[in-house]
């Protein structure tokens, strides 16, 4: 059943405005983008400020319609569906059009970014996000092509964006329909369409088959007689679809990264110095247009921008060259930022004379697991090493599945020791939020395997949802490393021992279980009293920030002051935490596996409270899903496990 909410949703027979209003949980919305309805979706989270500007003018924009509106997911209670999504920050808003088809919208969605107060129409403009998403959401309903004829034909003509029209003959059904597979790709952002009539072709200087491509900036219009190849097509659209200096947002970044091109980015911190830049560099971004794309970057909307690029944090004029295809930045560290320092710095880029600049943190003076924490300044010897296969997993902080994934990888190290095999061998994770490595990565986690001797890495394509069984990933290095036939031997050798310890693995596996929980529960009491502490990011995008492990927490100024001091998470400091939470009853694990009798014993061979913590912390359900309020009786774990267990976990 849908919750009424006052937002902006679509919902389509022919083009009718439907009633509901929705808040979605994750049932209600995969009932939706799977039925056959068109519905517009804004993905929030609670503490985000834009996202509150967006509701506002949707519900502003509302009155402008009798009938308007929407659904909206928050991701920090919806996680598995923001993650399920895809969604990489926030606000986003994306068109389902059934049958699982979702559509990013990749318009810009400051409200701020329309607003002129200068001019006399100022109190419409305000509402242009909204008009802007009805152009979109009229673009992705119904054909992907529109038929020109003599009534539509100059309207279609006058565009307010980006137009495309083919000019092909009606008899060659294989352009018509190659055509219509690149406007099926690409009509979330530009709007197509079609005319047969040769007159129209010649009146506008067009030799069929042909497109004909305008715009409101540049040239505005440009015209393509190649070969009809779906990626020229594609290249050609993007190319002058985009403009020669176009503005950088979250919502369009991925546009501009898929051409592959490195973007070269001038921060501005007033449309006045912007326009003035702008000017000034137009000839510069021209005669490297094949190289580079540029783009401007607001610095006042997006603070955070200059130290992705390795520039002085708080820079407010600056110019950096980003890799879209790594994360390689070249940063301008000039005294004065100008169109003269900008042009020789990206005719010595273009030269080759610049050398990246990597951001990295500081190199660990100690490593605290077998499985090695990398920084952006050891990447490289680390993982290209000419005797050792290296198995590197790229995390965020914020990532869900990534605690999970660290656990099985200080397991797989161990594993690799035990059986004399370090010394061919390597695990390795590194923190890309805050260290730059070589190549693009655009999931986390991801793991991959760089085979000894310098070649090409090999990225593991399982399902980083679950949990990964250590012997799928034995597997994966034996069969892409250059010594898996020594890796395979030892793996096999070992398999007669790993029976024997397979309990002892089982309450190893509750211990860490019980003292995640222990964090969580502590991290649940902050955030449930409402608490913005700076050692806990409370959200960064959709994601949610935590310390994960208490000497993190504590390391980062964490009041933590019930922590035992052997620094063992013995019963007595999980009952501590359980008993700052509000108690309820415990039918929530009963929900989730959790057994009526679970409060005498709770190891891995008498399953039922344990299994339910399983299901509680490990992946499957996300941190997020975890409620505030939880009252567990037991996790007990004998004092003897404790001991032996607490050096090798911490």
């Amino acid at each position: 059943m849908f919750v009424p909410h006052a937002l902006l949703l679509l919902t389509y027979g022919t083009f009718v405005w439907a009633l509901s209003v929705s808040d979605l949980g994750e049932d209600d919305f995969f009932d939706l983008v799977n039925s056959d309805n068109l519905a517009l979706v804004l993905f929030v989270t609670p503490s985000c400020v834009k996202c509150d500007e967006i509701t506002t003018q949707f519900e502003q924009a509302s009155d402008l319609s009798p009938k308007a509106n929407s659904v909206r997911v928050d991701c920090s209670t919806n996680g598995k569906v923001c993650d399920d999504v895809g969604v990489l920050h926030v606000p986003e808003v994306r068109l389902s059009r059934g049958r699982g088809r979702l559509t990013l919208y990749r318009g810009d969605l400051d409200t701020s970014a329309y607003y002129n107060p200068l001019s006399p129409e100022k109190f419409c403009a305000k509402h242009l996000v909204y008009f802007r998403l009805l152009s979109f959401i009229e673009r992705q309903h119904g054909p992907a092509i529109m038929e020109l004829s003599d009534a539509n034909y100059h309207e279609f003509l006058s565009p307010d964006y980006v137009s495309i029209v083919a000019f092909i003959d009606d008899k060659d059904k294989d352009l018509v329909e190659l055509y219509s597979q690149v406007a099926e790709q690409l009509r979330g952002e530009y709007a197509f369409a079609i005319t047969h009539n040769s007159s129209r072709a010649s009146d506008e200087g067009v030799t069929r088959p042909g497109i004909l491509l305008l715009s409101t900036f540049d040239e505005r219009r440009s015209s393509y007689e190649g070969p009809f190849d779906q990626d020229a097509l594609q290249l050609f659209i993007k190319k002058h679809g985009t403009p020669l200096i176009g503005e950088l947002h979250p919502e369009v970044y991925s546009t501009f990264a898929e051409t592959n091109l490195p973007l070269a980015q001038i921060l501005v911190a007033s449309p006045t110095e912007r326009d003035h830049l702008v000017d000034l560099l137009y000839p510069l971004a021209r005669r490297f247009s094949s190289v580079l794309t540029f783009v401007t970057v607001d610095s006042n909307r997006y603070p955070q921008r200059a130290a992705l690029l390795n520039l002085a944090d708080g820079t407010k004029l600056g110019f950096a060259i980003e890799n879209v295809t790594s994360t390689e930045k070249f940063p301008l560290k000039a005294s004065s930022v100008n169109a003269e320092s900008i042009t020789v710095f990206v005719q010595d880029f273009v030269a080759g004379k610049l050398k990246p600049e990597v951001r990295s943190q500081p190199v660990p003076v100690k490593q605290q697991g077998l499985c090695v924490e990398l920084v952006g300044h050891t990447f490289r010897e680390a993982a290209f090493d000419d005797t050792r296969d290296v198995l590197v997993e790229f995390y965020t902080p914020w990532c869900d599945y990534c605690l999970e994934s660290h656990d099985v990888l200080e397991e797989l190290a161990v594993h690799y020791r035990d059986v004399g095999l370090s010394d061919k061998i390597s695990v390795a994770k590194i923190d890309v939020s805050s260290n730059d490595v070589p190549e693009l990565i655009t999931g986390y986690p991801t793991l991959k395997l760089y085979p000894a001797g310098g070649h090409p890495p090999v990225t593991f394509q399982g399902n980083y949802r679950e949990p990964i069984p250590l012997a799928t990933l034995i597997s994966f290095i034996h069969d892409h490393g250059r010594n898996q036939l020594e890796a395979g031997a030892a793996s096999l050798a070992s398999k007669s021992s790993s029976t024997a310890n397979l309990s002892l693995q089982h309450e190893e596996l509750l211990v860490r279980t019980c003292r995640r929980l222990y964090n969580l529960l502590i991290l649940s009491v902050y955030s449930e009293a409402g608490r913005r502490l700076p050692w806990l990011p409370m959200f960064d995008a959709p994601k949610r920030g935590n310390c994960w492990t208490l000497p993190r927490c504590t390391e980062a100024g964490a009041p933590i002051d019930y922590e035992a001091g052997s620094g063992c998470y013995s019963l007595r400091l999980l009952q501590t935490a359980i008993a700052f939470t509000r108690p309820l009853t415990v039918k929530w694990l009963l929900n989730h596996g959790a057994s009526p009798d679970c409060t005498k014993e709770a190891r891995f061979r008498y399953p039922p409270l344990a299994q339910a913590l399983r299901t509680i912390v490990l992946p499957g359900l996300s941190f997020r899903t975890i409620p505030y309020q939880m009252k567990l009786r037991d996790c007990k774990v004998t004092s003897r496990n404790i001991k032996g267990y607490s050096k090798r976990l911490n």
